[in-house]
């Protein structure tokens, strides 16, 4: 073998194995050395920093409680510091420009980018405890909206948009599209808690009935035949218009949030 050769030769068997591993914060293939420890698998700078902020605040519940619900975490981080700073803009946030009240807080209402589960919404809504002037977040999962309330004096929408961001959670505002979908929305419900109150209230009618025996007059199957049709009623109010109310509580039972 000639000498120009064994240096080519050295170099290749020099070559660490290459592994294939998930990210352990949002779940992305990445090459990673053979060697490298599992808990230090991040695909990007990003997914490194919010990982860190996570445990430096003692919620790695998180990982924990998205793992229960087989998903994945939050999106890699990817905004600009000209992105941040549109959010101090009226004209930028149109509908969901903050709303100031008596008590010198803001609140506003912004579409949340990144949301794969209720672990994202429990890892925001107790994060916001941990930035200075962000009073409250509350995720709203149905919609991937949430409602901010903080402190102008103390932080900047801009600077909050960039905390979020940081976790891998990207804010945007309302667009007049949007809000049109959101008012018929609050019409569809609207319509459907008049259609539960109406069975709901032809079923109670039923049952005061036959309870205080309006209806002693007719033959035993017509009694049996109202009783049923009153619980008929009963169970579509339920069932029917009640049941956005159930599919709520049965994801944060699921979640345990």
């Amino acid at each position: 073998m000639s000498t120009a050769e064994r240096p080519v030769e050295q170099g290749l068997r020099a070559t660490p194995p290459r592994l294939t591993l998930p990210c352990i914060h949002c779940g992305e293939t990445t090459e990673c050395a053979a060697d490298t420890r599992l808990d230090e698998v991040f695909c990007c700078s990003g997914c490194r920093g919010a990982y860190q902020l996570i445990h430096g605040w003692g919620l790695s519940e998180f990982y924990a409680l998205r793992d229960q619900l087989n998903k994945t975490g939050a999106a890699r981080p990817a905004g600009t510091a000209a992105q941040y700073e549109q959010f101090d803009s009226p004209e930028f946030l149109g509908p969901s420009t903050p709303v100031e009240h008596a008590d010198g807080l803001c609140s506003t209402e912004l579409a949340l980018q990144g949301l794969h589960c209720s672990a994202c919404a429990w890892l925001i809504e107790r994060a916001a405890a941990q930035e200075a002037g962000l009073r409250m977040a509350r995720v709203k999962m149905s919609d991937h909206t949430v409602q901010l309330v903080y402190d102008p004096q103390t932080i900047k929408l801009s600077e909050i948009a960039k905390f979020l961001d940081s976790l891998g959670y990207q804010l945007s505002p309302f667009d007049k599209t949007r809000e049109k979908h959101l008012q018929a929305e609050n019409r569809r419900l609207l319509i459907q808690i008049a259609i539960a109150g109406f069975l709901a209230a032809n079923a109670m009618w039923i049952a005061v009935a036959l309870y205080a025996g309006d209806f002693s007059g007719l033959a035993p199957e017509f009694r049996y035949f109202m009783g049923l049709m009153g619980t008929a009623l009963g169970i579509a109010a339920v069932a029917g218009p009640g049941r956005t109310f159930f599919v709520g509580a049965l994801a944060s039972l699921k979640a345990r949030v």
